[in-house]
């Protein structure tokens, strides 16, 4: 029981610094996850590389499919955005197993994302 209470705080407690990442800094810093990465390091301690693209997914599925900003128009990205906010951590699961992006590359999606700014819709 207290597992599932510590993962659940660590979810929360992480998609809140992302929202701060995209809310109170340039696209460029957003895109760095500089204010998440440092509450992860003192929660969990250094930060895999796996944990690092995994969060960098993460980012890029709340900037692109997550921000109300952000104006969707091909039907593939409308069912994406679906799947994302019915359950964010189940697709956040499938599309890291199939996801072959650099973080470089996710940290240009990531920016691009937040092109219009970010208005979350979870």
């Amino acid at each position: 029981l207290r597992f599932r209470e510590e993962r659940n705080v660590l979810k929360t407690q992480t998609k809140r610094k992302l929202k701060e990442d995209f809310g109170n800094s340039s696209i460029d810093n957003a895109a760095m996850l500089s204010r998440t990465k440092s509450y992860l390091t003192k929660y969990i301690g250094e930060i895999t590389e796996e944990v690092s693209h995994l969060l960098h997914i993460w980012a890029f599925i709340m900037a692109k499919y997550l921000n109300s900003k952000k104006k969707l128009v091909e039907a593939e990205d409308k069912e994406v955005q679906k799947a994302a906010i019915a359950d964010l951590f189940k697709y956040l699961s499938r599309r890291k197993k199939r996801d072959k992006t650099t973080e470089a590359e996710l940290k240009e999606k990531i920016k691009k994302g937040l092109e219009e700014g970010y208005k979350s819709m979870i």
